[in-house]
């Protein structure tokens, strides 16, 4: 059982809800094995309707949005009330953005990490093409170590991968009290484990500077969401949690505080603004590159106007 929302969203709908409609069970052409979706809502549920009566009338006062989600059971994508970067996400969609992305085997892919052990680990896997950023691939667990992570990425050097530099948070530096090294430490000696050489700093690894308000990587990541392009099916989980990354909801009212929710979509948020904050050079030369454009057509356009104003006016006096 689950809810609509959250990370797992686009999963659930994939595997259980467009295969077949409600109540009706088909077959899974690789595994095998049937499935079926059975619709549900609260009221179906008589235990929490005996010991928590209160809890539809918190349900029916939650935003717009979120209540047609966790109170009618509806799968549907809305816009998600009090989304961070839900206007910088409606406009990637409706530009055709989020596509099947074919990686540039000439391009090194860099990795953006947000780190957790017990809690989610995101990767983002992206290529800077000229002035764009395309996210090609997207890896988000839990409970694996370093050495696994590192792995993984090996693996998908069968797919024409070839890295340039690791970009990690702050939290890198930590030191671990089991083995009294920090994670960076960590790093270093899986790095040369699996590709045989020491990792160095600012070609093979970089540690991002640490955020001084979270709004600074919001707003990083506003400016730059425009030059981005993301894999619609190795980003699928990315796409989401970047749709979904919301303000906390103020209890009691319908207004979100500049707080966000710590939530799956927080971990592909932070791995996005890592990128952000870690590209932000790239992003201010693309914006004077588009004001200088800007600036020579306004100059090629405002003779010429002024000219057929001229022409006009003296052809009315005449």
């Amino acid at each position: 059982t689950t809810n609509p929302g959250s990370i797992g969203h686009e999963w659930v709908k994939r595997r259980f809800l467009k295969p077949s409609e409600p109540q009706v069970p088909f077959l899974d052409a690789i595994s095998g094995r049937s499935r079926i979706y059975i619709p549900a809502q609260v009221y179906d549920n008589p235990h929490i309707m005996e010991n928590d009566p209160d809890y539809v009338k918190y349900l029916e006062s939650l935003p717009s949005n979120l209540k047609k989600q966790w109170l009618e059971g509806s799968w549907e994508d809305f816009d998600v009330d009090g989304a961070i970067f839900g206007t910088e996400m409606q406009e990637m969609v409706s530009q055709g953005r989020v596509t099947r992305i074919h990686h540039d085997s000439l391009i090194l892919v860099d990795t953006y990490w947000d780190l957790g052990r017990n809690d989610f680990n995101a990767i983002l896997l992206a290529q800077k093409v000229g002035r764009e950023v395309r996210g090609i691939d997207y890896i988000q667990d839990q409970f694996k170590g370093l050495r696994e992570y590192l792995y993984m990425l090996k693996e998908r050097e069968s797919l024409g991968y070839k890295y340039g530099c690791f970009y990690f948070p702050h939290d890198i530096m930590v030191h671990e009290y089991t083995t009294n090294r920090t994670r960076l430490d960590t790093f270093k000696i899986y790095f040369e484990e699996i590709w045989g050489r020491q990792p160095e700093q600012g070609k093979d690894f970089v540690v991002v500077d640490r955020m001084q308000t979270m709004q600074q990587g919001h707003d990083a990541a506003r400016v730059l969401l425009p030059f981005v392009w993301l894999d619609a099916v190795r980003c699928a989980e990315l796409v989401y949690a970047l749709k979904t990354y919301r303000r906390k909801l103020i209890e009691g009212t319908n207004s979100f505080s500049n707080e966000p929710v710590h939530d799956d979509s927080s971990h592909g948020a932070s791995a996005f603004m890592q990128l952000a904050l870690s590209t932000e050079n790239m992003v201010k030369e693309a914006k004077k590159d588009r004001e200088k454009v800007y600036k020579r057509e306004l100059e090629e356009y405002l003779p010429k106007r002024k000219a057929q104003t001229i022409n006009y006016l003296t052809g009315e006096i005449g």
